[in-house]
């Protein structure tokens, strides 16, 4: 006669009952902390006299901290995808680096508001332990996109002319006569 044999694992049916990280998930864990030291260094920047002796040294450092993040950026979206959950890490990762890569404040602009109109692609929507981990992870690094929009460095050009927009040239000749 044959012996019963259970070929499923056990707890395998059973719903996750806590978060385990997969490689995205715990480099994108670091990398809400060096994106979080790399703001810091550009506030200090900031708030910093260019003739300060230690100005110099503030530089290298927030340089240092942007190598940093694109270094821990660049290992999010090269790792392969464990888990259904990791794919907006990924996303807000290509998202991050764009933003730290533009060139003008337009397009730092343009890039920003797409966390507003396509919020639902940097979000996780899976009702369990690791959805609601992942998720926090993600609301945690968007609240870095928020104060990183606010350092100057990101700030929209005033002399910037829309070449659609006909009011533009008006505002930009006021902008001109004011500084």
């Amino acid at each position: 006669m044959a012996e019963h044999a259970c070929t499923t694992p056990p707890r395998v049916t059973e719903p996750r009952t806590h978060f385990t990280h997969t490689p995205i998930s715990r480099s994108f864990s670091g990398l809400n902390g060096a994106l979080a030291q790399y703001i810091e260094y550009e506030r200090d920047i900031e708030c910093a006299n260019a003739f300060d002796p230690a100005f110099a040294d503030w530089v290298a450092d927030a340089e240092a901290a942007r190598h940093n993040v694109l270094d821990r950026i660049a290992s999010i979206t090269t790792a392969p995808i464990s888990r259904d959950a990791d794919r907006p890490f990924q996303r807000i990762s290509l998202l991050t680096r764009a933003l730290i890569s533009c060139e003008t404040g337009a397009d730092f602009t343009a890039l920003y508001a797409l966390l507003g109109s396509h919020g639902h692609l940097f979000a996780c929507f899976e009702n369990d332990p690791v959805g609601h981990r992942v998720q926090q992870m993600l609301e945690v690094h968007q609240d870095h996109l928020h104060a990183m929009a606010d350092l100057g460095e990101f700030a929209e050009d005033p002399l910037f002319v829309d070449p659609t927009d006909n009011a533009g040239d008006q505002r930009a000749m006021t902008a001109t006569a004011a500084a």
